[in-house]
C-alpha cells in the first residue's frame, strides 16, 4: 500500500499496483497531498519482500518527489516493510527483528 501524508497522523492510503504511467502516479500523489494538510508530509509504502527498495519503490519515488517539490515540501519516499524501512534518497536502512507471536491457549 502506497501512504502519503504522516505516519501517525493524518494519511491517504492508495493501492500502487494499478496500470499507471510517470504522469498518472504524479497527478495520484499530487491529489493525495492536496487532501491533507500536514506540515511535513512524505511519501511511504509497505510492503512484504526484501529491505532493498523493489521496481514497484522505483516506481513511485519519481512521482513522489516531483508532486512534493511541486508543492514546496522536501522529497521524502520510504519503503517500509514487517523488518524493516529504508530511505530512498539516503539510502539509509533500520533493521529490526519481531519476537515471535505467542499463540494464547484456549
Amino acid at each position: 500500500m502506497l501512504h502519503v501524508g504522516t505516519p501517525g497522523g493524518a494519511a491517504v492510503d492508495i493501492d500502487p499496483l494499478g496500470d499507471f504511467d510517470l504522469g498518472l502516479r504524479i497527478d495520484v500523489v499530487g491529489a493525495a497531498l492536496d487532501l491533507i494538510d500536514e506540515p511535513h508530509p512524505c511519501v511511504w509504502i509497505t510492503r512484504c519482500g526484501p529491505t532493498h527498495l523493489t521496481d514497484l519503490d522505483q516506481l513511485w519515488c519519481p512521482a513522489a518527489t516531483t508532486a512534493l517539490t511541486a508543492r514546496g515540501f522536501a522529497p521524502a519516499f520510504y519503503a517500509v516493510t514487517r523488518t524493516s524501512w529504508t530511505c530512498a534518497f539516503s539510502g539509509r536502512t533500520r533493521v529490526w527483528s519481531r519476537p515471535p507471536q505467542r499463540r494464547s491457549r484456549a
